[in-house]
Order: C-alpha cells, then structure tokens, then sequence
C-alpha cells in the first residue's frame, strides 16, 4: 500500500496535476517494485490491480498456492488447473507436473514461453533423476503440443534417452522427421540415443541424413558419433572421424561444401577427447599420447579429462612411467588432477607390479586435498597381490577408515587373492568371515578366491566345503571354481574326488570343463598311477579340441584345446604304469606339434620314463632317441635331464650317445647356473 501511495503521489502532485516526464518514470518504476513485492511477498489483501500479461496464449501450465491470488485469472479463461507438485519447500509455489486441458483451448495452453521453457526443464530434470511417475505423465501430454519445435523434438528426444528408452526416442526423432520438425540438435540427439544399444550402423545412417535435410554438422554431430563408435568397439572408424576434423584445422576459414555455406567444423577438445577415448579401446597408447601431445599445436589445451583418459590408456612393461610424466606434466601445465587421474597412475603402477608408488600416490591424493575413494584403495591392493604383500593389503584396508572409505566386495576379493599368493589360509578366512560382518554379499569372484587359497595351501577338504556352500547361498559355479577344487584334490592325491568333480558334478552344473581342469585331473591320476584313466582324459581333451574348433563348446576360456602340460602329464602317466612304446608316441607326436619350442620338462619326464625301464633294450633304445632329440632340437637340457638319460643308457647304451650325454653334463657342471 505504501508503494501504492507513493505512486500516486508522484503521478498526481499534491494537486492531482500532471507530474513532468521524469516523475513519471520514477513512478512507474516504483509501481513495477511494488507489483514486484506482492508477487513474491503476498500479503493478506486481495488483488485488485491487474497483473499486466501477454495476451498471447501459449502451451505451457504454471499453478500457485499464493493466498489472495485467486485461480481464476482475468484474461485467461479457464484459470490455472492441473495436478502440481512442489518445486520449492515453503516457497508457497507449485509447479505443474502435468499439462492440463484448459476450457475452450485445448491440451497444454501456458501463460508465457518462460513458463512452457520451464515445462520441458521440469520433464529433462525428471528424465536425469529417473523420475519415472513425472516423466510417463508429462512427455504424452508434450508431444501431443500442436506447434512443437525442432528444439523442443530435440529435448523430448534427450529426454527418453535419459530414461533409457531407446525405442521411444527413435519414435519422437521419426516423428518430428515426418513432421519437418527438423535440425541438427535433434539429430545429435538422436545418435546420441545409440549408445543405449551401441547400434553405430543407425548412428551412422542418421549421421549421413543430416545433408538430406539442408542442415549443416557441427562439431557436437561429429563428437557424439565418435563416441558412440569407440564405445561400439569401432575404434578405427573413431580415429578416422576425428581426423577428419583436425585435417580441417589446415585448412581453416576454407567455406565448406555444406548446404548452407558454413565455415569448416573444427574439433574442440571434447573431439580429441573422443579420440583419446577410441584409442584407449584399441588398446594404443601411443596414439592416445600422441593426440595428447598435438593438442596445443591445433590451439586446444588439454584438460583433466585428456590426461586421464590418455593415462588409462598406457599398456606395456614401461607404462607407469609415461603415467609418471604425464602427471608431472599436468602440475607443470596447472591442469587440475582429479582422484580418476590419480587412480589411472595407480593402475600402470599395478600393472607394472609397483606397490610402492601406489602406497606413494594415494598420499599425494592427500597432501592435494583430495580424498581417495575405494578405487584407489582397491588399485593399490591389487598391486600388493601379485607380491603377496598381506601386511599392507590390511594396512590399507584399515586406511581406508580414516578417509571414511567403505571396503567393497572388490576390496575384500583382492584382498583374499593376496593372501591366496602366499597360501595364508588364516587371513584368507578371516577377510571371508569379516565381509558378512560388514554386510557385504559374497559373489562367485570371492568363492573363486577362497578355493583357490585352500588350493595353495592343500586343505582340500575346505575346498569341497566352499564349492558346496556355493550350491547352497545359490551362488553360481563357473570353471573356474571347479579348476580350484579339482586341482585342490590333485596337490592332496584325491584323484577318485577330482574326477568325481569332473565328471559328475561339472555336468549337473551345466559347468563345461576346460584343459585346465582336465590336465589337473590328469595330473592326480599321473601321481597315483592310474595311466589308462589319464589317458581317457588326454581322448577327451582331444573332443574337446575338436568341438571347439567347430565352435560348439560354450566354455569362455581361451584355453580349450590339449597343450604341452596335457601331453607331459599324460607322459607322466604312461611311464609311471611302465607303458614306455605309449609314451614315446606321444612324446613324438608332441616334438612335431611344438618343434624346437617343446619344454625341458617333456624330456625329463620321458627321461624318467625310460630310466625305469633301464633294466630292459626297450629302456635303453628309449634313452638313446630321446638323447638324440635332445641334441637335433637345441635343447638346453638341466642336469636332471642328462644324469636321468646316462642311468638309463647304462653300460648297454651307444658310446655315442652316452658320449654326447656326458659331454652336456659337464658343460652344465661348468657353468655358474647349472
């Protein structure tokens, strides 16, 4: 009231004559302020001025709670409607959250373009959170808008992909397409939805449409189709689109053959990103650093996401020191370093078997006023494990409550392998006992763990203990579990229970077997002298060869077809039953299957096998081929080789050949590493 007063004052004079020109403006401002106030801040009197609105109705829906403010509002017919929800606690105002139908004008008629901006913002914000009751309410209602844009297609578009509807976003782009309801926006938009299903055949159809339609590419096409193609495993094809963009950094300011006569797309550094990206799923590292360090000669300067990414990147024995430098070259350059950053270091290091420098990072993660989370904790374990360093495996774990750093499943499975590495069965067991304490599910990764540290520590018992309880928490078993128990019961000379486990139980479970469990099952029988059930076992790794070369094994393992462990256990086997004619067969189809590349270990235990038999001419004659062997192949032999070779050449071998054998042996006695 008193701006009211005020305006009057100043408009009218203490005469009621008319004020000059400056008191007027003066007054109208103080007249928009006070209009003002009692927006914001309603108080107990009605309203009797009338809002000043635009008379022209829009689709959009705004709906208040403001006391003295009645609904029905001068100049808009119907009033404000709808279901609303609260935008801001205690504000006194709600927005909708659906377009109502207004009386005489038809579904979803807004006050003001403000007001249908803010709609379309409510809907994306609702897509972003997963909003699903909001979204499944609103988007019918939007895209049934009789006058939609090109841009407001696009939102919608975005919008469903946010939710994770695929089809559903294809649908809007084909219809707003139908429609001529067309720009560049809504067509990123749309390749942008392939990475839901990594379908880069339509994101690239849709990419070479834009043409079509008298639209022009921008480097936001050009991004986005890069990434959806990196992440669909056609990293070349990425690298080939970003290149496409920096050849036109040589030829800027050339006016392009595009329909409208734009200027040359040039690539930003979301572009070298992507191409950073790409390279990291090919697995080049040296192209990734190598984009990385053209950056400032196209005039982009690399962020945080470029040197992280190209970290990630690295691979190879000397990774860890491009990581290295890398991140000295980002203090240098002020680039700030985030935890992925430090995290990324971390994993060359691992990688590289560099404990130290892990430990090493994540105090420096500290001193940059950063906080580590469980990555980086889990990263530096699994660098501890390969050295069998539980110590600091459990130093770190017990750091990580300093920085209020929850252990995951991931933490606690690293950890367990650690111990696995030097068969501490104690800690292993403890760090088994404690993750239920701390309420974190086992998975099959933990079991594997598990079995594997009874494994090294030969409690087969256990081993079976743990495959059982998996079968019963309804935990699935994978070969890999299996491989742990059967060769669990070939380290303690159960072989009747490893091939029970082969057998039987791996085919209940549906569980295909892969050499790996095979040769551990061989392996048993070799140590108990069941030779003709090792050999059953080297037939069916041959089916198994077989099958898989026909493609019709649906083992994951890369490891299905016989190696050279089946054929020398499987030797092993055959000597320790006295089948010496058997055993030199496959000792000889072994030489023309490897050649010079056949393991010393073969040639020992064939050896062995003939140093049994050296009472007989079979024995001897055995001897002398495999002396013979050893000599045309170029094989190093060990001093167990030739003194097991001259026992069982005996006085009844060629003087050659025994020559020969003599002649290696002291040559290995000579030497500093026999």
């Amino acid at each position: 009231m008193e701006a009211q007063s005020a305006y009057r004052k100043l408009s009218l004079g203490t005469s009621g004559s008319a004020t000059c020109g400056s008191r007027r403006i003066l007054a109208m401002c103080l007249g928009m302020v006070a209009l003002m106030a009692r927006c914001v801040f309603p108080g107990e009197e009605d309203l009797t001025t009338p809002l000043i609105r635009t008379k022209r109705i829009i689709p959009l829906h705004f709906s208040h709670n403001l006391p003295g403010i009645p609904q029905e509002i001068p100049g808009i017919p119907g009033g404000y409607r709808g279901v609303t929800r609260r935008a801001k606690a205690g504000d006194g105002l709600e927005i909708s959250a659906e377009i109502p139908e207004r009386e005489g004008l038809g579904p979803g008629v807004f006050v003001d373009e403000v007001e249908r901006f803010d709609a379309f913002k409510t809907l994306r914000s609702a897509a972003k959170t997963g909003g699903i009751d909001t979204y499944t309410r609103m988007l019918p209602r939007l895209r049934k808008l009789p006058d939609l844009t090109p841009r407001e297609s696009a939102l919608l578009v975005r919008a469903a992909t946010d939710m994770n509807r695929w089809e559903e976003a294809m649908n809007i782009f084909d219809e707003a397409v139908r429609n001529g309801r067309t720009c560049t926006e809504l067509f990123n938009t749309a390749i942008s939805a392939q990475k839901l299903n990594l379908n880069w055949p339509l994101a690239l159809s849709i990419f070479n449409r834009i043409p079509r339609h008298n639209l022009t590419r921008d480097t936001i096409t050009y991004n986005t189709l890069t990434t959806v193609l990196s992440r669909s495993g056609q990293w070349v094809a990425a690298i080939r689109l970003v290149n496409t963009l920096i050849n036109n950094i040589k030829h800027r300011g050339k006016i392009s053959d595009s329909p409208r006569g734009k200027r040359e797309i040039l690539p930003d550094s979301i572009t070298i990103n992507a191409g950073i990206y790409a390279a990291k799923i090919g697995k080049n590292g040296p192209l990734a650093v190598k984009l990385l360090n053209d950056m400032p000669s196209w005039g982009i300067s690399p962020n945080t996401v470029s040197y992280s990414t190209t970290i990630s990147a690295l691979r190879g024995p000397n990774a860890w020191l491009t990581a290295l430098e890398l991140l000295e070259d980002m203090k240098r350059s002020r680039v700030s370093r985030n935890v992925i950053t430090y995290n990324s270091v971390m994993k060359t290091a691992a990688m590289a078997g560099k404990w130290e420098i892990s430990l090493d990072l994540i105090n420096e993660i500290k001193k940059e006023g950063l906080k580590p989370d469980s990555i980086s904790f889990n990263t530096a374990i699994d660098a501890c494990s390969e050295f069998g360093r539980v110590d600091v495996a459990l130093k770190l774990m017990e750091g990580m409550k300093e920085y209020s750093v929850r252990p995951t499943t991931i933490t606690y499975n690293t950890a367990i392998s650690t111990c696995e590495k030097v068969a501490d069965i104690e800690t292993a067991q403890w760090l088994f006992d404690d993750m239920e304490n701390n309420g974190l599910k086992r998975d099959t990764i933990t079991y594997n763990a598990m079995i594997s540290a009874c494994e090294k520590a030969r409690d087969w018992k256990r081993a079976l203990e743990l495959l059982s309880e998996m079968r019963r928490r309804g935990i699935r078993r994978v070969t890999t579990s299996y491989n742990g128990a059967i060769s669990a019961c070939q380290k303690a000379g159960q072989w009747q229970t490893a091939l029970i486990l082969l057998v039987d139980e791996m085919t209940k479970d549906g569980v295909v077997p892969n050499i790996i469990s095979i040769n551990s099952a061989i392996s048993a029988c070799a140590t108990a002298g069941q030779w003709e059930t090792a050999l059953s076992l080297f037939r069916r790794a041959e089916t198994l060869e077989r099958s898989q070369k026909r493609g019709k094994s649906d083992t994951k393992s890369k490891r299905g077809g016989r190696d050279m462990f089946t054929y020398t256990t499987t030797i092993h086997a055959l000597g320790q039953g006295g089948e010496l004619d058997l055993a030199m067969e496959m000792f000889d189809e072994l030489r023309k299957l490897y050649k010079e590349r056949v393991s010393i270990v073969a040639y020992n235990v064939m050896a062995a096998s003939c140093e049994r038999k050296r009472h007989l001419q079979e024995g001897v004659r055995a001897a002398e081929i495999v002396a013979k062997a050893l000599l045309e192949d170029k094989i190093r032999p060990e001093v167990y080789t030739c003194a097991t070779l001259l026992a069982a050449l005996g006085s009844d071998g060629d003087s050659k050949v025994v020559d020969s054998v003599q002649g290696m042996l002291k040559q290995l006695l000579e030497t500093d590493d026999p």
